[in-house]
């Protein structure tokens, strides 16, 4: 389950996440610090953690708010842990994620 877990938040695959909700085009600032944030794996990694705590913090920060957050990172990582799952394995990889 470690090997799983490195390879679904690892900076590359938070990075790709980051980009296909077009974080790093949503910062405000000069077009010069964007090019150097877009181009950067670990500061668009980043904006998908920070957007996660957003999240949370939106929904009010306890309670529900982790039931919500659970199940929408749930919906993104799923479909990524099938791709770097073996299938004879992926009934247990499941289970460990959801027990997070």
């Amino acid at each position: 389950m470690q090997k799983l877990r490195d390879k679904l938040l690892n900076k590359d695959i938070l990075a790709e996440i980051s980009s296909i909700f077009d974080l790093p085009n949503q910062v405000i600032c000069n077009e010069a610090d964007r090019l150097a944030i877009v181009l950067s794996d670990k500061n668009s990694a980043e904006m998908f953690e920070a957007y996660i705590g957003g999240f949370f913090y939106s929904l009010g920060g306890h309670g529900k708010a982790y039931e919500a957050v659970e199940t929408w990172l749930h919906e993104v990582f799923t479909p990524l842990a099938h791709m770097f799952c073996d299938p004879t394995d992926m009934a247990e990889a499941e289970e460990d994620m959801l027990a997070v």
